[in-house]
């Protein structure tokens, strides 16, 4: 792994603290180490053009690639690379490993002269363009986006033969923490080469057995790392979703390559396998951010929507793909549905592993929902009633599926939204209820428990129990998390408490923010003490998790009624 300096000019001490801790935090997503430095021939440098400072560096020009933060249009277009804020880790690996692609490219046709706004020979490409480049072979159907494929001149070893893939896969270690490291260096090798794509399948296809049984078959150890999270844990959280990630771009490339040779899913079963496998991905890729609180992945519902728009046209929604001699998916209908039904169910608010519980039991309600243009009468009806079980799908949009009667009329009438109509699903729900009403087989009994907490996020008549009001000051507080830590704080004895900062209230709950960084681990459930000056000492229980581990974490709590108080026995 070859190491690559940058360069800061023209920053302030925020904003360089900023970037060396996401440059830290995206370590497991860079093709090669990158390192802050002061040399004036680095690698990269990067300038902040708000400064006096950073404007003038930048006019007099470098030999060096150039990054610009926060520029605007029209100073972007002389950058090799733009970086916007605020920082996130994934938008700086892949501007970093852009970068890096383009210094591959310049030992081949070395510039000599340097570059400046002036003398530039042409306009530099935004990033953001590049890293979204798109064709349009087929005018018929609409337009497909992909990330930015660069091959380096020399590529990083990797297996390319599968019966050697698989020998090596056997090798490594069964533990999760372990295994992910080596398949992630590898899989990230296996994206530089250029191969055919039904090589390339084969390879992918293998990856992907192995990833699956480590989302999906959790050991006793790896529960206990989620339950008391350390660094290294939240690093091997980190690398296994850049591992789905990494796999999902392997099944890109060979979307790409059939898609610039003019073929669809219509014509091209590999397409068509691949577009389910990259979205099936997408899906996992969601589902462990679910699963961990975290935000999701800029891109990723964009990219779903788009794929089903595509096939829509293609008239493949249905369609399950057979490569052979023995690769094949569910149809993407199938799939796209499964993901929008998790994600229906407020899995910010749900247990842990209820979320992959939850997302196994909607595999068998996907044929119960229904998706379609939105109707006049959809678009022009505000009556929550009849909008009961229906959601919107902003097609032009990076978001999850949102209740008709909270979408907007100009949403609404768009040519690509589309209606998430689930009523028979709930039926199904409900039926299944009265079908096993009478069991008491704890398999069943737990799957009956979760689908019923769910029914009123699906049948959108899920409400707040009490009307939170935004704080008009800002209002801090101590929060303990845990019994011992309460009662500590209580007996004003040593205690682990972080100060948040409280958003809103209620009578019946509140919610509270903090920098997610060297916060402690939560769980929904956990018990919480608040400590705010001048008021009684409050206990809650965490109803909803949500975080940003580049901004902010935030945390929904309900009130405990009564008074505490610590007690020593």
């Amino acid at each position: 792994m070859a190491k690559r300096t940058l360069t800061l000019i023209g920053m302030s001490d925020s904003d360089t603290k900023s970037l060396l801790s996401i440059l830290r935090l995206s370590s497991a997503l860079l093709t090669n180490e990158w390192q802050i430095s002061k040399k004036k021939n680095a690698d990269l440098i990067l300038y902040n053009l708000d400064s006096s400072t950073g404007r003038k560096a930048w006019q007099i020009g470098t030999q060096s690639m150039v990054g610009l933060l926060n520029p605007s249009a029209q100073d972007a277009e002389s950058a090799d690379v733009v970086i916007k804020k605020p920082l996130h880790k994934k938008h700086l690996a892949d501007a970093l490993n852009l970068i890096d692609s383009k210094l591959e490219e310049k030992k081949q046709s070395p510039i000599t002269h340097k570059q400046t706004p002036q003398n530039s020979a042409k306009p530099r490409v935004n990033w953001l363009k590049k890293l979204f480049s798109h064709a349009n072979p087929n005018s018929a159907l609409p337009k497909l986006f992909f990330s930015d494929t660069s091959y380096p001149s020399s590529a990083s070893e990797t297996i390319k033969e599968p019966t050697l893939l698989q020998s090596w896969l056997g090798q490594l270690p069964t533990d999760s923490l372990q295994r992910v490291t080596p398949l992630l260096k590898n899989c990230q090798a296996l994206l530089q080469h250029r191969m055919k794509p039904q090589q390339m399948l084969v390879l992918l296809e293998i990856y992907r057995t192995d990833i699956n049984a480590i989302i999906f078959n959790r050991d006793i150890a790896a529960v206990k790392r989620d339950l008391y999270m350390n660094t290294e844990s939240l690093r091997s959280i980190d690398k296994l979703n850049a591992l789905i990630g990494c796999l999902a771009k392997g099944y890109e490339q060979i979307i790409q390559t059939q898609y610039l040779q003019a073929k669809t899913t219509a014509n091209s079963e590999m397409m068509l396998l691949c577009m389910n496998r990259m979205a099936e991905l997408l899906g996992l890729q969601l589902l462990h951010c679910y699963q961990y609180y975290r935000t999701a992945h800029t891109g990723l519902w964009f990219t779903l929507h788009r794929f089903y728009l595509y096939q829509e046209h293609a008239d493949t929604l249905n369609s399950a793909p057979l490569v052979k001699p023995f690769h094949t998916s569910q149809p993407y209908l199938h799939i796209y549905s499964q993901i929008i039904l998790t994600a229906l169910t407020d899995p910010y608010s749900q247990p842990r592993y209820d979320v992959i519980r939850l997302y196994k039991l909607m595999a068998q309600f996907t044929d119960k929902i229904t998706i379609s243009p939105v109707g006049d009468r959809q678009i022009h009806t505000n009556s929550s009633f009849l909008l009961l079980g229906n959601f919107c799908i902003d097609a032009e949009s990076d978001s999850s599926p949102k209740m008709t009667a909270k979408t907007s009329l100009l949403t609404r009438s768009l040519p690509t939204t589309r209606l998430v109509n689930v009523q028979a699903a709930l039926k199904a729900i409900k039926d299944l209820f009265d079908d096993r009403r009478h069991t008491h087989q704890t398999p069943f009994m737990s799957e009956l428990n979760l689908l019923k907490r769910i029914i009123p996020q699906l049948d959108t008549t899920h409400e707040r129990l009490f009307h939170r009001i935004t704080s008009n000051e800002h209002r801090n507080a101590s929060i303990s998390l845990g019994l011992a830590a309460i009662h500590a704080h209580m007996e004003h004895t040593d205690s682990v408490s972080l100060s948040w900062q409280l958003a809103n209230q209620s009578t019946g709950g509140l919610m509270a923010k903090r920098p997610s960084q060297s916060c402690y681990n939560l769980n929904i459930d956990d018990l919480v003490g608040i400590f705010e000056q001048d008021f009684a000492v409050k206990l809650a229980v965490v109803k909803w998790l949500h975080i940003d581990v580049n901004a902010d974490i935030e945390i929904g709590l309900e009130l405990i009624q009564g008074q505490a108080k610590a007690i020593t026995c």
